[in-house]
Protein backbone atom coordinates (compact mmCIF):
# COMPACT_ATOMS: atom_id res chain seq x y z
CA UNK A 1 0.00 0.00 0.00
CA UNK A 2 1.54 2.99 -0.87
CA UNK A 3 0.85 6.56 0.56
CA UNK A 4 0.08 9.44 -0.77
CA UNK A 5 3.32 11.97 -1.04
CA UNK A 6 1.10 15.15 0.13
CA UNK A 7 -0.18 13.28 2.76
CA UNK A 8 3.34 12.94 4.35
CA UNK A 9 4.09 13.65 7.92
CA UNK A 10 7.16 15.85 6.21
CA UNK A 11 4.62 17.77 4.09
CA UNK A 12 2.17 17.90 6.55
CA UNK A 13 4.76 19.89 9.44
CA UNK A 14 6.10 22.23 5.91
CA UNK A 15 2.43 22.95 4.71
CA UNK A 16 0.65 23.38 8.34
CA UNK A 17 -0.03 26.99 9.61
CA UNK A 18 2.66 28.48 12.11
CA UNK A 19 0.93 28.14 15.33
CA UNK A 20 1.07 31.33 17.89
CA UNK A 21 3.81 29.54 19.97
CA UNK A 22 5.75 28.76 16.96
CA UNK A 23 5.85 32.91 16.30
CA UNK A 24 6.61 33.85 19.26
CA UNK A 25 9.29 31.04 20.17
CA UNK A 26 12.59 34.02 18.97
CA UNK A 27 10.24 36.13 21.36
CA UNK A 28 10.37 34.99 24.93
CA UNK A 29 9.71 38.43 26.64
CA UNK A 30 6.54 39.04 24.54
CA UNK A 31 5.44 35.08 25.07
CA UNK A 32 6.18 35.30 28.22
CA UNK A 33 3.78 38.40 29.13
CA UNK A 34 1.04 37.64 26.48
CA UNK A 35 0.48 34.20 28.92
CA UNK A 36 0.38 36.45 32.30
CA UNK A 37 -1.91 38.69 30.37
CA UNK A 38 -4.41 36.07 29.83
CA UNK A 39 -3.71 34.51 33.69
CA UNK A 40 -4.53 37.90 34.87
CA UNK A 41 -7.64 37.88 32.96
CA UNK A 42 -8.77 35.39 34.47
CA UNK A 43 -8.22 35.92 37.78
CA UNK A 44 -9.37 39.32 37.51
CA UNK A 45 -12.91 37.53 36.38
CA UNK A 46 -12.48 35.36 39.13
CA UNK A 47 -12.26 37.61 41.91
CA UNK A 48 -14.66 40.15 40.61
CA UNK A 49 -12.14 43.11 39.75
CA UNK A 50 -14.08 46.36 39.57
CA UNK A 51 -13.68 48.65 36.30
CA UNK A 52 -10.96 50.70 37.77
CA UNK A 53 -8.88 47.75 39.25
CA UNK A 54 -9.45 46.00 35.93
CA UNK A 55 -8.19 48.90 33.72
CA UNK A 56 -5.04 49.82 35.97
CA UNK A 57 -4.31 45.70 35.58
CA UNK A 58 -4.51 46.60 31.64
CA UNK A 59 -2.45 49.71 32.07
CA UNK A 60 0.22 47.72 34.01
CA UNK A 61 0.54 45.02 31.44
CA UNK A 62 0.06 47.07 28.03
CA UNK A 63 3.05 49.28 29.31
CA UNK A 64 5.14 45.97 30.52
CA UNK A 65 4.15 44.59 27.04
CA UNK A 66 5.30 47.69 24.78
CA UNK A 67 8.85 47.04 27.06
CA UNK A 68 8.84 43.40 26.58
CA UNK A 69 8.14 44.11 22.50
CA UNK A 70 11.64 46.74 22.83
CA UNK A 71 13.52 44.07 24.56
CA UNK A 72 12.59 41.07 22.25
CA UNK A 73 13.07 43.34 19.02
CA UNK A 74 16.53 44.97 19.68
CA UNK A 75 17.78 40.88 21.03
CA UNK A 76 16.16 39.46 17.24
CA UNK A 77 17.61 42.95 15.22
CA UNK A 78 21.43 42.66 16.96
CA UNK A 79 21.26 39.33 15.46
CA UNK A 80 20.12 40.12 12.25
CA UNK A 81 22.13 43.08 11.78
CA UNK A 82 25.19 41.16 12.89
CA UNK A 83 24.56 38.56 10.45
CA UNK A 84 23.70 40.83 7.41
CA UNK A 85 27.36 43.09 8.10
CA UNK A 86 29.08 39.58 8.27
CA UNK A 87 27.65 38.92 4.79
CA UNK A 88 28.45 42.57 3.69
CA UNK A 89 31.62 42.24 5.12
CA UNK A 90 33.19 39.01 4.78
CA UNK A 91 36.80 40.20 6.57
CA UNK A 92 35.71 42.21 9.36
CA UNK A 93 36.46 40.88 12.16
CA UNK A 94 35.14 40.77 15.81
CA UNK A 95 36.57 43.64 17.72
CA UNK A 96 34.60 44.37 21.08
CA UNK A 97 31.09 44.00 22.57
CA UNK A 98 29.20 46.95 24.07
CA UNK A 99 26.07 47.68 26.63
CA UNK A 100 23.79 49.79 24.70
CA UNK A 101 20.94 51.51 26.77
CA UNK A 102 18.42 54.10 25.87
CA UNK A 103 15.28 55.04 27.14
CA UNK A 104 11.50 54.78 25.73
CA UNK A 105 7.99 55.88 26.48
CA UNK A 106 8.07 52.31 27.22
CA UNK A 107 10.90 52.26 30.06
CA UNK A 108 14.89 51.62 29.15
CA UNK A 109 15.52 49.14 26.78
CA UNK A 110 18.94 47.66 26.45
CA UNK A 111 20.98 45.27 23.92
CA UNK A 112 24.47 43.89 23.76
CA UNK A 113 25.81 45.36 20.28
CA UNK A 114 28.69 43.32 18.84
CA UNK A 115 31.52 45.58 17.13
CA UNK A 116 33.30 44.44 14.50
CA UNK A 117 36.11 45.94 12.63
CA UNK A 118 37.36 46.15 8.73
CA UNK A 119 41.57 44.64 9.54
CA UNK A 120 42.98 45.56 12.68
CA UNK A 121 43.09 48.63 12.44
CA UNK A 122 40.55 49.60 9.99
CA UNK A 123 37.04 51.26 10.40
CA UNK A 124 34.78 50.15 12.89
CA UNK A 125 31.51 48.96 11.90
CA UNK A 126 28.14 48.87 14.64
CA UNK A 127 25.80 47.19 12.47
CA UNK A 128 23.14 47.62 15.18
CA UNK A 129 23.21 51.34 16.39
CA UNK A 130 23.83 51.92 12.43
CA UNK A 131 20.30 50.57 11.19
CA UNK A 132 18.88 50.49 14.37
CA UNK A 133 19.46 54.59 14.45
CA UNK A 134 20.10 53.89 18.38
CA UNK A 135 22.56 55.82 20.44
CA UNK A 136 24.03 54.89 23.58
CA UNK A 137 22.17 56.79 26.56
CA UNK A 138 19.50 58.39 24.22
CA UNK A 139 15.85 59.25 24.08
CA UNK A 140 13.40 57.72 21.88
CA UNK A 141 12.01 60.19 19.14
CA UNK A 142 8.34 59.30 20.69
CA UNK A 143 9.61 60.21 24.22
CA UNK A 144 11.61 63.11 22.79
CA UNK A 145 8.08 64.47 21.26
CA UNK A 146 6.45 63.63 24.68
CA UNK A 147 9.73 65.60 26.43
CA UNK A 148 9.27 68.39 24.76
CA UNK A 149 5.14 68.74 24.72
CA UNK A 150 5.50 69.35 28.48
CA UNK A 151 8.97 71.05 28.32
CA UNK A 152 6.86 73.92 26.30
CA UNK A 153 4.44 74.43 29.17
CA UNK A 154 5.85 73.06 32.25
CA UNK A 155 9.49 73.94 34.12
CA UNK A 156 11.60 71.19 33.53
CA UNK A 157 11.69 69.78 37.37
CA UNK A 158 8.02 69.41 36.37
CA UNK A 159 8.58 67.77 33.31
CA UNK A 160 9.82 64.56 34.97
CA UNK A 161 6.67 64.43 37.39
CA UNK A 162 4.34 64.53 34.56
CA UNK A 163 6.21 61.57 33.20
CA UNK A 164 6.48 59.74 36.28
CA UNK A 165 2.75 60.67 36.58
CA UNK A 166 1.87 59.73 32.92
CA UNK A 167 4.52 57.21 31.40
CA UNK A 168 5.16 55.39 34.66
CA UNK A 169 9.04 55.88 33.69
CA UNK A 170 11.61 57.68 35.25
CA UNK A 171 13.96 60.25 33.32
CA UNK A 172 16.68 62.93 34.25
CA UNK A 173 16.13 66.67 34.45
CA UNK A 174 18.75 67.06 31.79
CA UNK A 175 17.43 64.55 29.67
CA UNK A 176 14.07 67.16 30.05
CA UNK A 177 15.98 69.92 29.72
CA UNK A 178 18.07 68.94 26.48
CA UNK A 179 15.46 66.97 24.21
CA UNK A 180 13.16 70.00 24.91
CA UNK A 181 15.98 72.99 23.96
CA UNK A 182 17.07 70.20 21.05
CA UNK A 183 13.77 70.58 19.30
CA UNK A 184 13.24 73.83 20.17
CA UNK A 185 16.25 75.29 18.23
CA UNK A 186 15.12 73.11 15.50
CA UNK A 187 11.43 74.55 15.73
CA UNK A 188 12.57 78.22 13.94
CA UNK A 189 11.44 78.58 10.54
CA UNK A 190 8.92 76.24 10.65
CA UNK A 191 5.55 77.03 8.33
CA UNK A 192 2.82 75.67 6.89
CA UNK A 193 2.76 73.27 4.14
CA UNK A 194 0.76 75.54 2.63
CA UNK A 195 0.60 79.03 1.15
CA UNK A 196 -1.82 80.80 2.76
CA UNK A 197 -4.79 82.35 0.88
CA UNK A 198 -4.81 86.32 -0.01
CA UNK A 199 -6.59 88.53 2.35
CA UNK A 200 -8.51 91.56 2.27
CA UNK A 201 -7.53 92.93 5.57
CA UNK A 202 -4.88 91.87 8.12
CA UNK A 203 -4.61 93.35 11.53
CA UNK A 204 -1.40 92.96 13.12
CA UNK A 205 0.44 94.84 16.19
CA UNK A 206 4.18 94.33 17.86
CA UNK A 207 5.17 95.14 21.09
CA UNK A 208 7.98 94.16 23.67
CA UNK A 209 8.32 92.24 26.99
CA UNK A 210 10.15 91.42 29.66
CA UNK A 211 11.82 87.98 30.21
CA UNK A 212 13.74 87.16 33.11
CA UNK A 213 17.70 86.00 32.39
CA UNK A 214 20.81 84.58 33.62
CA UNK A 215 24.34 85.30 32.82
CA UNK A 216 27.14 82.27 34.83
CA UNK A 217 29.45 83.69 36.51
CA UNK A 218 33.43 83.53 35.62
CA UNK A 219 35.99 80.86 37.26
CA UNK A 220 35.35 76.63 37.82
CA UNK A 221 32.10 76.64 39.82
CA UNK A 222 29.97 79.36 37.06
CA UNK A 223 26.76 79.23 39.81
CA UNK A 224 28.90 81.26 42.00
CA UNK A 225 28.54 85.30 40.97
CA UNK A 226 25.93 84.59 38.54
CA UNK A 227 23.81 87.91 37.87
CA UNK A 228 20.01 87.86 36.77
CA UNK A 229 18.61 90.67 35.23
CA UNK A 230 15.31 91.09 32.32
CA UNK A 231 15.90 91.24 28.68
CA UNK A 232 13.50 92.35 26.07
CA UNK A 233 11.99 90.38 23.56
CA UNK A 234 9.57 91.31 20.97
CA UNK A 235 5.76 89.88 19.75
CA UNK A 236 4.83 89.95 16.13
CA UNK A 237 1.56 89.49 15.71
CA UNK A 238 -1.00 88.78 12.44
CA UNK A 239 -4.36 87.95 11.91
CA UNK A 240 -7.03 87.84 8.62
CA UNK A 241 -9.84 90.42 9.58
CA UNK A 242 -13.14 88.15 10.91
CA UNK A 243 -11.31 85.15 11.51
CA UNK A 244 -10.02 84.00 15.09
CA UNK A 245 -6.23 82.14 13.95
CA UNK A 246 -4.01 84.42 14.71
CA UNK A 247 -0.13 84.14 13.52
CA UNK A 248 2.88 85.07 16.20
CA UNK A 249 6.42 85.28 15.65
CA UNK A 250 9.01 86.37 18.88
CA UNK A 251 12.27 87.54 19.01
CA UNK A 252 15.50 88.64 20.60
CA UNK A 253 16.98 90.68 18.47
CA UNK A 254 17.85 93.88 17.10
CA UNK A 255 15.31 96.49 15.21
CA UNK A 256 16.12 95.35 11.88
CA UNK A 257 15.60 91.83 12.52
CA UNK A 258 12.14 92.49 14.12
CA UNK A 259 11.42 94.12 10.87
CA UNK A 260 12.07 90.88 9.31
CA UNK A 261 10.06 88.59 11.39
CA UNK A 262 7.33 90.74 11.70
CA UNK A 263 6.97 91.40 7.73
CA UNK A 264 7.57 87.15 7.67
CA UNK A 265 4.45 87.08 10.42
CA UNK A 266 2.21 88.91 8.52
CA UNK A 267 2.75 87.02 5.09
CA UNK A 268 1.79 84.01 6.72
CA UNK A 269 -1.48 85.58 7.23
CA UNK A 270 -2.25 86.00 3.64
CA UNK A 271 -0.49 89.49 2.69
CA UNK A 272 -0.08 89.89 -0.83
CA UNK A 273 0.11 93.45 -2.77
CA UNK A 274 -3.53 94.18 -2.75
CA UNK A 275 -3.96 93.76 1.13
CA UNK A 276 -4.94 96.41 3.54
CA UNK A 277 -2.62 96.33 6.61
CA UNK A 278 -4.37 97.45 10.09
CA UNK A 279 -1.49 98.02 12.86
CA UNK A 280 -2.45 98.76 16.42
CA UNK A 281 0.47 100.59 18.41
CA UNK A 282 1.12 102.27 21.49
CA UNK A 283 2.63 104.79 19.50
CA UNK A 284 6.78 103.77 19.83
CA UNK A 285 8.51 105.58 17.73
CA UNK A 286 10.24 102.28 16.91
CA UNK A 287 7.44 100.39 15.63
CA UNK A 288 6.23 103.31 13.52
CA UNK A 289 9.32 103.53 11.75
CA UNK A 290 9.19 99.87 11.12
CA UNK A 291 5.45 99.76 9.99
CA UNK A 292 6.20 102.71 7.81
CA UNK A 293 9.48 101.20 5.90
CA UNK A 294 7.55 97.65 5.76
CA UNK A 295 4.39 98.87 4.90
CA UNK A 296 4.73 102.04 3.20
CA UNK A 297 1.40 103.34 2.08
CA UNK A 298 -0.48 99.79 2.05
CA UNK A 299 -1.55 100.26 5.94
CA UNK A 300 -2.93 102.25 8.20
CA UNK A 301 -1.30 103.11 11.91
CA UNK A 302 -3.79 103.43 14.44
CA UNK A 303 -2.62 104.32 18.36
CA UNK A 304 -3.96 102.26 20.89
CA UNK A 305 -7.29 103.86 22.43
CA UNK A 306 -6.02 102.10 26.10
CA UNK A 307 -2.88 103.93 25.97
CA UNK A 308 -4.53 107.76 24.74
CA UNK A 309 -7.03 106.76 27.42
CA UNK A 310 -4.59 106.65 29.97
CA UNK A 311 -3.02 109.81 28.63
CA UNK A 312 -6.29 111.43 29.34
CA UNK A 313 -6.93 110.06 32.31
CA UNK A 314 -4.05 111.98 34.15
CA UNK A 315 -4.54 114.85 32.21
CA UNK A 316 -8.22 115.15 33.88
CA UNK A 317 -7.17 115.19 36.92
CA UNK A 318 -5.22 118.55 36.55
CA UNK A 319 -7.56 119.95 34.42
CA UNK A 320 -10.99 119.39 36.36
CA UNK A 321 -10.15 117.80 39.62
CA UNK A 322 -13.88 117.59 40.94
CA UNK A 323 -15.03 116.35 37.25
CA UNK A 324 -12.38 113.89 35.92
CA UNK A 325 -13.88 110.91 34.74
CA UNK A 326 -16.39 113.16 33.46
CA UNK A 327 -14.07 114.84 31.24
CA UNK A 328 -12.20 112.10 30.57
CA UNK A 329 -15.30 110.43 28.76
CA UNK A 330 -16.41 113.62 27.09
CA UNK A 331 -12.66 113.27 25.20
CA UNK A 332 -12.97 109.86 24.65
CA UNK A 333 -15.92 110.37 22.83
CA UNK A 334 -15.17 113.23 20.80
CA UNK A 335 -12.03 110.77 19.59
CA UNK A 336 -14.36 107.78 18.80
CA UNK A 337 -16.25 110.20 16.66
CA UNK A 338 -13.45 111.57 14.53
CA UNK A 339 -13.05 114.91 16.72
CA UNK A 340 -9.42 114.54 17.22
CA UNK A 341 -7.86 118.01 16.47
CA UNK A 342 -10.69 119.58 18.96
CA UNK A 343 -8.99 116.99 21.70
CA UNK A 344 -5.63 118.34 21.23
CA UNK A 345 -6.92 122.12 21.17
CA UNK A 346 -8.32 121.29 24.49
CA UNK A 347 -5.23 119.69 26.16
CA UNK A 348 -3.20 122.66 24.54
CA UNK A 349 -5.19 125.07 26.61
CA UNK A 350 -4.40 123.90 29.91
CA UNK A 351 -0.94 122.82 29.08
CA UNK A 352 1.87 124.29 30.99
CA UNK A 353 4.83 125.30 29.25
CA UNK A 354 8.62 124.14 29.85
CA UNK A 355 6.85 121.42 32.19
CA UNK A 356 7.48 118.12 30.41
CA UNK A 357 6.50 115.84 33.54
CA UNK A 358 3.12 118.00 33.94
CA UNK A 359 0.24 115.64 32.66
CA UNK A 360 -1.39 117.32 30.70
CA UNK A 361 1.42 118.73 28.81
CA UNK A 362 2.49 114.90 28.46
CA UNK A 363 -0.55 114.34 27.22
CA UNK A 364 -0.67 117.29 24.52
CA UNK A 365 2.41 116.01 22.67
CA UNK A 366 1.68 112.24 22.89
CA UNK A 367 -1.05 113.62 21.04
CA UNK A 368 -0.07 115.94 18.86
CA UNK A 369 3.17 113.77 17.95
CA UNK A 370 0.63 111.44 16.46
CA UNK A 371 -2.38 113.10 15.39
CA UNK A 372 -2.39 111.42 12.03
CA UNK A 373 -2.92 107.92 14.32
CA UNK A 374 -6.23 109.21 15.25
CA UNK A 375 -8.80 107.86 13.41
CA UNK A 376 -10.96 105.86 15.47
CA UNK A 377 -13.99 106.56 14.13
CA UNK A 378 -12.99 104.97 10.57
CA UNK A 379 -11.62 101.68 11.84
CA UNK A 380 -14.70 101.29 13.96
CA UNK A 381 -16.57 101.80 10.45
CA UNK A 382 -14.66 99.29 8.97
CA UNK A 383 -15.24 96.67 11.66
CA UNK A 384 -11.85 96.66 13.24
CA UNK A 385 -10.08 97.55 16.16
CA UNK A 386 -8.74 100.22 18.15
CA UNK A 387 -7.11 98.81 20.63
CA UNK A 388 -3.71 96.06 21.17
CA UNK A 389 -5.28 94.07 23.68
CA UNK A 390 -4.34 91.30 20.60
CA UNK A 391 -0.57 91.14 21.21
CA UNK A 392 -0.71 92.28 25.17
CA UNK A 393 -2.98 88.56 25.45
CA UNK A 394 0.06 87.19 23.20
CA UNK A 395 2.71 88.19 25.65
CA UNK A 396 0.76 86.31 28.54
CA UNK A 397 -0.32 83.02 26.71
CA UNK A 398 2.84 82.85 24.21
CA UNK A 399 5.36 84.18 25.86
CA UNK A 400 5.09 84.92 29.69
CA UNK A 401 2.78 81.84 30.63
CA UNK A 402 6.17 79.39 29.98
CA UNK A 403 8.84 82.07 30.15
CA UNK A 404 8.50 83.40 33.54
CA UNK A 405 6.81 81.44 35.31
CA UNK A 406 8.18 81.16 39.22
CA UNK A 407 12.03 80.61 39.59
CA UNK A 408 13.02 80.68 35.90
CA UNK A 409 15.70 82.46 34.38
CA UNK A 410 17.09 81.92 31.24
CA UNK A 411 20.89 81.65 29.66
CA UNK A 412 20.62 83.91 26.43
CA UNK A 413 21.45 80.74 24.72
CA UNK A 414 18.18 79.55 25.15
CA UNK A 415 16.12 82.63 24.70
CA UNK A 416 15.46 82.32 21.49
CA UNK A 417 14.66 78.58 21.33
CA UNK A 418 12.24 78.66 23.54
CA UNK A 419 10.08 81.78 21.97
CA UNK A 420 10.75 79.55 18.56
CA UNK A 421 8.95 76.65 20.63
CA UNK A 422 5.93 78.99 22.17
CA UNK A 423 5.36 80.78 18.79
CA UNK A 424 5.45 77.17 16.93
CA UNK A 425 2.75 75.81 19.46
CA UNK A 426 0.49 79.06 19.20
CA UNK A 427 0.77 78.96 15.10
CA UNK A 428 -0.69 75.23 15.54
CA UNK A 429 2.30 73.87 13.48
CA UNK A 430 3.40 71.75 16.22
CA UNK A 431 1.98 67.94 14.06
CA UNK A 432 4.03 69.70 11.06
CA UNK A 433 7.20 70.55 13.02
CA UNK A 434 7.51 66.13 14.02
CA UNK A 435 6.55 64.79 10.78
CA UNK A 436 9.30 66.85 9.07
CA UNK A 437 11.45 65.77 12.29
CA UNK A 438 10.52 62.53 11.68
CA UNK A 439 11.34 62.35 8.14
Amino acid sequence: MFMNDEHSPKILAQNRKPTLEDRLSDSPLVHKRIVQIVDLMEKALAEGYTADEAEEMAIEQVDGLGNDILWDWAANQEKSSFEKTKRSHPDAIADSKKNLHWVTTFGEVSVVERILRLGRRGKRLRPFSTEGNVKNRSCSFRLQRVLADFGSEESFGQVVKRVKEHYRIDVTLYAAYSNTLKHAKAMGGIKSGQSPRPAEDIITEVDGTMVPMTQAGKGVDKRKKKTVSWGEVRLCFARRKGETQSTYGAIRGSIGSVGILWEDTVQQSGFDPSTKIHCISDGAPWIANLFQEIFQDQGDFLLDFYHVSEYLSDASKAIKPTEATKWRRSQQSKLLTGKSKSVITELARHKRPNQEEDPVTKGHNYLSRRKDCLHYDKARAAGLPIGSGEVESGHRHVIQKRMKISGAWWKEAHVQPMLNLRTLRANQLWEEYWSQAKN
